[in-house]
């Protein structure tokens, strides 16, 4: 599911904090205004308290390769023995950068650090060492307040709305990918079942999609702690939602999967489909009754009046306990009662995610 790529908010934000660092560098007339540039590309994140995280990443590394790259450069200066070795030294910096950077935990600031390290050590003779490594840590700074403020000022992101609608995409994704893998589980289908392993597969980008746009109105919403309640209640909706419809999806790839191993693999089982396995296709009903629900509530559709949400019942389960007590009493191999009891776990824990999802909508006005 490929989307045409367009140039949206953050990139022109990018553009227009790398323009800004550059200017305020060279109205300061710092002579090395390109970090400033880089800081702000770096620290352009998709949220507010991802710029802002991303620029603490990018001080620590600062810092700290400043910090061992002027000591190391002092000790090249005051022992010229040492500058024979000197790729040999700068490398052992590094090492020395790395090494302190993992113990103190500071794993996003790794790669960075050991660069500062690098970009400070190899400096043209004539440059002051303690200027220059001012001026580096400085300008970087610079670069990460531009992009912070650039990200909060303008075209503040906003991430409800796509989120809702790529949530709705997915509900109707999988719930049509599921009907498919039930139903190729009940009559013996194997070609619809690869078809749904297939729609599991090629809906993966969507699914990344919807965890991603949620990881970043997470972000948001801790923050911006002034949110209104109404504001939380919404955050916390929507995260139940994309937790029900993830599992239901691991679900669908589940009751895909023992299908088409077992129809490929044991060809004898194509033609068995006993009376459990219609109970199973009666009893998944339930399930597609309510994905409907969730889908109409997901639109903020009204729902038809009395229309309450079922759930599935201890009456339910002994029914089908029934039925496969009665297909394979004596089964003549265990391999069908193992299968059927697999599939019927899965139909059974997506009717109750499912379920659950609608009340929640229901409840909380969705």
């Amino acid at each position: 599911m490929h989307r045409a790529m367009k140039i949206g908010a953050r990139v022109w934000k990018t553009a227009v904090a790398v323009a800004v660092a550059l200017g305020i560098s060279r109205a300061l007339g710092i002579e090395h205004p390109v970090f400033a540039g880089v800081a702000a590309i770096i620290c352009m994140q998709p949220t507010v308290s991802g710029s802002l995280r991303a620029g603490r990443e990018r001080m620590q590394a600062t810092v700290m390769g400043a910090a061992f790259s002027l000591s190391a450069l002092v000790l090249l200066e005051h022992i010229p023995v040492l500058q024979a070795a000197r790729a040999v030294f700068i490398g052992v910096t590094v090492l020395v950068v790395m090494g302190v950077t993992i113990r103190l935990k500071w794993f996003d600031s790794l790669v960075l650090a050991a660069a500062t390290v690098v970009v400070i050590m190899v400096l043209p003779a004539e440059e002051n060492i303690y200027t220059y490594s001012l001026s580096r840590t400085g300008v970087t700074f610079i670069g990460i307040v531009v992009a912070a403020g650039v990200n909060l000022l303008l075209v503040t992101p906003r991430y409800r709305l796509p989120l809702w609608q790529r949530l709705v995409e997915l509900t109707t994704s999988t719930e049509h990918i599921y009907r498919q893998a039930v139903e190729a589980f009940c009559f013996r289908k194997l070609d619809l079942a690869e078809e749904a392993l297939k729609g599991v597969e090629e809906s993966n980008e969507l699914q990344q999609a919807v965890t991603t746009r949620m990881h970043w109105l997470e972000e948001d919403a801790q923050f911006r702690r002034s949110m209104h309640w109404k504001d939380e209640q919404e955050v916390d909706i929507l995260r139940k939602a994309v937790d029900a419809i993830t599992r239901a999806r691991q679900s669908t790839g589940t009751i895909a999967s023992v299908t088409q191993e077992t129809l490929s693999k044991h060809p004898k089982y194509v033609s068995e489909p006993s009376r459990a396995y219609e109970i199973l296709w009666e009893l998944a009903q339930l399930s597609f009754t309510l994905f409907d629900q969730v889908q109409r509530r997901l639109l903020h559709e009204t729902p038809p009046s009395g229309e309450t949400v079922s759930r599935w019942t201890d009456e339910m389960h002994k029914c089908l306990i029934k039925g496969i007590r009665e297909a394979h009493a004596a089964p003549l191999d265990i391999f069908p009662l193992v299968e059927v009891s697999v599939v019927a776990f899965e139909v059974r824990r997506v009717t109750e995610l499912v379920a659950n999802l609608a009340d929640a909508l229901a409840s909380e006005g969705g």
